[in-house]
């Protein structure tokens, strides 16, 4: 990506820094996804109702996933499924 940006002559060791990080952003992002189909499926085994909010619904407006880092993802739910949802995600580590 350096290079796209005409950034061929940076010093290596700073390149490999910037590699070292955006290879940290997509494997966070790649995390996030599979705990995210995670949570979705074992809601919708337990017929919970969520709804998705924030991040996990803006990266798909991003040029590539990994350019909108989260560090968690919200869910909205409703009070009465709230002690079901503890028992899942409990169950599923978090």
């Amino acid at each position: 990506m350096l290079e796209k940006a005409g950034a061929a002559d940076i010093p290596r060791d700073v390149a490999a820094l910037f590699s070292e990080h955006r290879d940290k952003a997509i494997m966070a992002d790649i995390n996030i996804q599979v705990d995210y189909e995670e949570l979705c499926r074992a809601f919708a085994e337990h017929d919970i109702r969520f709804i998705p909010l924030k991040g996990i619904l803006m990266k798909p407006l991003y040029p590539q996933s990994d350019y909108r880092t989260m560090s968690d993802i919200d869910i909205l739910i409703d009070a009465e499924n709230a002690h079901n949802v503890r028992a899942i995600m409990e169950k599923l580590g978090y």
